[in-house]
């Protein structure tokens, strides 16, 4: 969890996806992908597993480098690059 490459990466991943709406949508995905969301309460961006997709459109993720889990919007799921 303390690592400078972990977070190096994270500061890499929030730079190349916030920087840009245009980054590819994750348009087909299921659950045990893996892919890259914001975390919503710190809007950085992590890599994720989705862990369930609801019926309202929101997907539940594990953010694999750090262990927490979260939701967000499935139009917010990015390739991960």
């Amino acid at each position: 969890k303390d690592s400078p490459h972990l977070d190096q990466l994270t500061k890499n991943l929030t730079l190349l996806y916030a920087s840009s709406e245009s980054q590819a949508v994750l348009n087909s995905f299921k659950v045990g992908d893996i892919c890259c969301a914001p975390f919503e309460y710190d809007s950085s961006w992590y890599r994720a597993r989705i862990t369930e997709i609801n019926k309202e459109g929101a997907v539940d993720l594990y953010y694999v480098d750090y262990g927490d889990s979260g939701r967000v919007a499935k139009d917010k799921l990015r390739e991960l690059q």
